[in-house]
């Protein structure tokens, strides 16, 4: 569990590597991948270090870590967000391609989205591709085509 959010761990998938919040090293696999995404999905803003361990270094990470710095505020329109679901768009051992359906509940209703996750391997581990990322959430109506998180 990180915050409000279960995240998967495993002994074989990682993370191998952990610092309260921070973690790294998910195994060089698929399966690898998705649980980075998963953690990728939850910690991204939320976890201080964040940009230096995930981020290539360059404008972006640059960015990232300068807006970490900024205040917090309160501004989500959402009560609680829950992993529903995942699909490969692709893999290869040097990238992955993984939408994350997810659960969003605001003012007592729920609303699926999804949203496109890219992840390089680099060195000795996954880092995000924002470039490669598709951004914005999309509305869907179901988990068809999506495997169930709850298995």
């Amino acid at each position: 569990m990180l915050g409000d959010i279960a995240v998967p761990t495993s002994e074989t998938y990682g993370p191998y590597e952990r610092d309260g919040d921070l973690w790294t090293c998910y195994e060089h696999s698929a399966e690898g991948a998705l649980f980075a995404t998963a953690y990728m999905f939850r910690a991204s803003g939320n976890v201080e270090g964040f940009a230096e361990a995930w981020i290539p270094e360059g404008e972006l990470q640059d960015e990232v870590i300068e807006a970490e710095k900024a205040p917090e505020t309160d501004s989500t329109d959402w009560d609680s967000m829950t992993l529903a679901g995942f699909r490969y768009q692709s893999y290869t051992d040097e990238m992955a391609v993984i939408d994350l359906a997810v659960d969003v509940a605001a003012d007592g209703s729920s609303q699926l989205v999804y949203m496109r996750i890219a992840h390089r391997w680099e060195g000795d581990r996954w880092l995000v591709d924002y470039e490669s990322s598709g951004g914005e959430a999309v509305a869907i109506d179901s988990l068809d085509g999506f495997v169930s998180w709850r298995g």
